[in-house]
């Protein structure tokens, strides 16, 4: 049985369901694109489902790439300095 949001693009009418800037182009997104979202992105949302899968649900909050390079960096870090 397919999942809601396959679904739904199936459903929808035409090809493109929203749109992702790319620089100072806006970038057409087809049913079933696989880009993650943005904040600048334009989207049906029910036709844009491809973060809606078993891992969705381990998703607790929200991180900037600084902060999700920091965190294994800094476990690195420690190790190195017990290591020497």
């Amino acid at each position: 049985m397919p999942h809601a949001c396959v679904e739904a693009a199936e459903a929808l009418e035409g090809v493109i369901v929203g749109e992702m800037p790319m620089g100072v182009v806006r970038m057409p997104l087809p049913k079933f694109a696989a880009h993650c979202p943005t904040r600048d992105m334009t989207r049906h949302h029910r036709g844009y489902g491809p973060l809606r899968g078993e891992s969705v649900g381990a998703v607790t909050g929200v991180q900037s790439a600084a902060e999700v390079v920091q965190e294994p960096a800094e476990g690195a870090e420690g190790l190195l300095r017990v290591w020497a």
